[in-house]
């Protein structure tokens, strides 16, 4: 009797844009970047930005990077309990605000698009 395998490769596209990824098992890290506009649409200033992941025990911050109206943050994926990123932009004068949430199974495309926080009065 014979016997007929067949094996199904599945490969993203040459061009598909892949998330940066850094580090191996429980130091592994998506980065996750963006920008913040103001109610103008243009590129905000001075605006301070927090990220959080929420956890089943709870919520750890996370360190953001701000220059100009562009943040990074680099999104811990080795936990296996966690199910929510929020992101949220403020300007100095607390005046206007944006918030973000990622859940968990869309954070790889959010690292491929980028986030755009909106400030709103």
């Amino acid at each position: 009797m014979r016997s007929l395998i067949a094996a199904v490769v599945c490969a993203a596209p040459a061009n598909a844009v892949q998330p940066v990824i850094k580090g191996t098992g429980s130091a592994r890290f998506m980065l996750v970047e963006g920008n913040v506009l103001g109610t103008d649409g243009q590129p905000a200033e001075d605006v301070e930005l927090l990220a959080f992941q929420k956890r089943r025990a709870g919520r750890e911050s996370l360190k953001v990077s701000v220059q100009d109206s562009k943040f990074k943050v680099w999104v811990p994926i080795h936990w296996t309990d966690w199910f929510y990123i929020e992101l949220s932009a403020s300007t100095n004068s607390g005046k206007q605000r944006a918030f973000e949430g990622i859940a968990n199974r869309d954070l790889r495309q959010a690292a491929v698009d980028g986030v755009v926080l909106e400030l709103a009065r």
